[in-house]
């Protein structure tokens, strides 16, 4: 292991140690209130439940876990607006055009939508479609051009990103090579080191042959010497064997003479005498000459072993001669890496030189994009500004009627004025209708340009008054069609039930959420749980005892959930409480939750 990734391990094994410490406090933390919560029965919801899901995992961090479910979900979006009364409606009409039609007249009741009249506004109209298209391309345009740009952005961003994870590569490459450099400058004055040590090892060598070759010449002249004593003794004893057949004949003649009277008992006994010293004679040169065979056998082995040694020793030699060459073999090995290693250094430094001038030539590029951005939207807003303008003034003309020219009535009520009649000019001076509306009231809220093309007439939201503390649903009514010139936001108006506006008063506030987006079956899991690391997002479930590091992707947001698509398929046991202080692998204990 080099010095640089020694160095690498010592920092995780720290860190790891820090979230242990962290993860201890937490569970003792948990702990405590686990056995508050016991004694009121805060504990038995983890009951029997649990016993899989804390296998082994007795002495680990305390967490509350939840099931992973699938659910409906829609990203919510929450305005506030204003309650107001509608009294009355005043219908206005800023350009002079010819009523074609007429459908009611003064004192009739109306319906809020229903037709009043008819008006050629051929040429309005035709000024509003172009301007509404000019502004919605405008709009393109503008949408178009800032993805790009963002893109443009982005992509400069990356590529400073880029050239500065190569940098850190670099750096970490020429620590390494800095490691091995200091390892070989170690490494060489060993290997020379040993070079002497194996020269010593081949003289001694060299020493041990002669000796091994004198011995085996000794032990090659004593065996003929050996054999000669060995033929001599044989001769020496065949002699003998003669004598004693003589001497066992003239034992038995004697034998003879004495039967006959011929011989004397003295005679035959030196003639038994005699047989007797040679037959003593006889052993006593069969042990000499084994014992002269037994000394050539030694001699036979004596050589053998010599021969032996004298191998043994070319042997020593040869391992001695071969450790001198590979002593120095690792020395001019170690030398030529350290030459090489430094020379890594110096390429890596000057990559990191040509990689620095990168970074900067892609900050400086950035800081163009960046620059280009602002610049380009500003003079995109600037067009947008102009065309809702045109859009704006000529919808004011046209509040209240539709693309036919007809005059809409905006509530329901009694047609208290009207001034307009067929074939004749309209006044842009005076109200075209004066309508007493019914006792309702309304809200009207004020919405970004990404909220309302998501949003139509009849669709509902949650309304929250809180200061009476009621809560209903109420119906869009109208969505403006130009946003405010200071604001840039969409009026919207909703109409408030009949039933509860008895209960409400003008001017009080209230909260209202839009639903968008609505996806159903989805798999959910609690905001909070989800955790992120740069552009990472993951979340921890509890499985056989263990914190199980599980990285996700989210979709839609909304009531304190958000949706999973994918990572999770459900079923799951989610950690919604202590996933901050788990890592993958951990013990972990449950507590409590929704078990």
């Amino acid at each position: 292991m080099t010095a640089g990734s020694g160095g690498i391990l010592m920092k995780i094994n720290n860190i790891n140690k820090i979230n242990k410490k962290r993860a201890s406090a937490f569970a003792l933390a948990l702990a405590i209130c686990a056995g508050m919560l016991s004694g009121c029965g805060g504990a038995n919801n983890a009951g029997q439940d649990n016993n899989n899901l804390n296998q082994a995992a007795s002495g680990g961090v305390a967490v509350q876990v939840a099931p992973v479910t699938a659910e409906t979900i829609s990203t919510d979006n929450k305005v506030s607006g204003f309650l107001a009364a509608e009294d009355e409606a005043t219908i206005m009409v800023a350009v002079s055009a010819r009523c074609t039609d007429v459908y009611v007249k003064a004192g009739d009741n109306v319906r809020r939508g229903q037709v009043l009249c008819k008006l050629d506004l051929g040429s309005t109209l035709s000024q509003y479609s172009a301007a509404r298209i000019s502004y919605d391309s405008a709009l393109q345009n503008y949408n178009d051009q800032l993805a790009l740009l963002d893109l443009q952005v982005a992509m400069a961003k990356e590529d400073v990103a880029s050239v500065d994870g190569q940098i850190a590569v670099t750096k970490d490459q020429i620590k390494i090579a800095e490691s091995q450099v200091s390892i070989l400058e170690q490494q060489i004055p060993m290997a020379e080191k040993q070079i002497p040590v194996a020269q010593k090892q081949v003289e001694m060598a060299e020493k041990q042959i002669p000796i091994a070759q004198k011995q085996a010449e000794m032990a090659e002249k004593q065996i003929p010497m050996t054999e000669q004593q060995i033929a001599y003794l044989e001769g020496q004893l065949d002699v003998l064997n003669t004598q004693i057949k003589q001497a066992e004949k003239a034992v038995s003649d004697t034998e003879a003479l004495l039967a006959i009277g011929a011989a004397s008992q003295s005679d035959l006994d030196n003639a038994k005498l005699a047989l007797d010293n040679l037959k003593v004679n006889q052993l006593s040169l069969e042990y000499n000459l084994e014992q002269v065979r037994v000394s050539l056998d030694n001699a036979q082995i004596t050589l053998d072993n010599a021969a032996l040694a004298l191998d043994s020793a070319q042997i020593a030699l040869d391992n001695a001669k071969t450790n001198l060459d590979n002593s120095k073999i690792s020395r001019d090995n170690a030398k030529l890496a350290l030459e090489q290693q430094k020379a890594a250094i110096e390429s890596s430094k000057f990559q990191l030189t040509q990689q620095e001038l990168s970074r900067e030539k892609a900050q400086i590029a950035l800081i163009q994009q960046e620059s280009n951005r602002n610049s380009t939207i500003a003079q995109l807003d600037a067009g947008i500004e102009n065309a809702r303008s045109s859009v704006q003034q000529l919808g004011n003309v046209l509040e209240d009627v539709d693309s036919d020219g007809n005059v809409i009535a905006p509530i329901s009520g009694v047609l208290t004025a009207f001034n307009a009649s067929e074939n004749n000019y309209i006044s842009s001076a005076m109200a075209l209708a004066v309508i007493d509306g019914e006792d309702e009231m309304k809200i009207t809220v004020s919405v970004s340009e990404a909220l309302v093309p998501k949003l139509a007439v009849g669709d509902t939201a949650d309304v929250l008054v809180s200061s009476v503390n009621q809560k209903f649903i109420a119906e869009i009514r109208s969505i403006e069609r130009a946003a405010n010139q200071q604001t840039r936001l969409y009026t919207i108006t909703l109409a408030v039930p009949r039933e509860i506006a008895d209960d409400l008063m003008a001017g009080m506030s209230a909260d209202v959420t839009f639903h968008t987006d609505r996806v159903d079956h989805a798999i959910v899991v609690p905001s909070e749980a989800i955790l992120t690391n740069g552009d990472t997002q993951y979340v921890f479930v509890a499985q056989e005892g263990l914190a199980k590091y599980v990285e996700v992707t989210t979709g839609l947001t909304g009531a304190g959930v958000t949706e999973i698509l994918s990572g999770l398929e459900g079923g799951e046991w989610l950690i919604t409480i202590g996933q901050s202080y788990v890592r993958d692998g951990d013990p972990a204990r449950v507590v409590g939750g929704n078990v």
